[in-house]
């Protein structure tokens, strides 16, 4: 319907051409605005239909894709990111997977935005036979958990715990005002790996 309605537009500049100059400019400004909605909401469809599954995780894996979009977060915004990622067959559920990619991305997020960060470690290993833990760790200055908790704002924080619960995980985070954050996540595979 968005693509449809862009080219309805494109009609209708195409009319509006032979309409008297001042109707004409009046029309040009308002169908340009209209195109760029359509054009915004077009792509914000696009994206969000992208990002029920990044084809990456399913191309690269779970190791792969965290480091592919770290290294383009890192190129993006100029934000040092260490990898420290277990490559190693997880037996997560693809559900598992993809919430853990989320958290990863949500706190590469939060570190852009509020953090003021230099450097974000990111680690992905196993701890035991079949569990697994993602930390993201920043250089930046901290937060005091107790205020952000009762902030209506810490939208990130929240969105990432409740992913983390509805896979069966446990979140941690651990910051002190000065001292950078952690992000934790640790949860335990459907099937035990060797």
């Amino acid at each position: 319907m968005l693509a449809n309605a862009i080219f309805e537009l494109e009609y209708l500049e195409r009319i509006a051409e032979r309409t008297p100059t001042d109707v004409r400019n009046a029309l040009r400004t308002e169908i340009g605005g209209l195109k760029g909605r359509f054009r915004s909401s077009l792509d914000g469809v696009r994206a969000m239909i992208y990002d029920l599954r990044p084809p990456v995780l399913s191309e690269l894996g779970l190791t792969g894709a965290i480091s592919t979009y770290a290294r383009e977060y890192e190129s993006r915004y100029g934000l040092k990111i260490l990898l420290q990622l277990d490559e190693r067959e997880t037996g997560l559920d693809p559900q598992q997977e993809l919430a853990v990619y989320r958290v990863m991305q949500e706190a590469l997020q939060n570190t852009h935005k509020h953090a003021q960060a230099t450097t974000v470690r990111i680690e992905w290993e196993r701890d035991g036979p079949s569990t697994w833990i993602l930390r993201c760790a920043d250089d930046g200055i901290g937060f005091d958990l107790m205020r952000a908790a009762r902030q209506a704002r810490s939208v990130g924080l929240l969105s990432m715990r409740e992913r983390a619960e509805l896979i069966g995980a446990s979140f941690d985070v651990r910051s002190t005002p000065g001292h950078g954050a952690t992000v934790s996540v640790r949860l335990t595979a459907q099937r035990e790996q060797t």
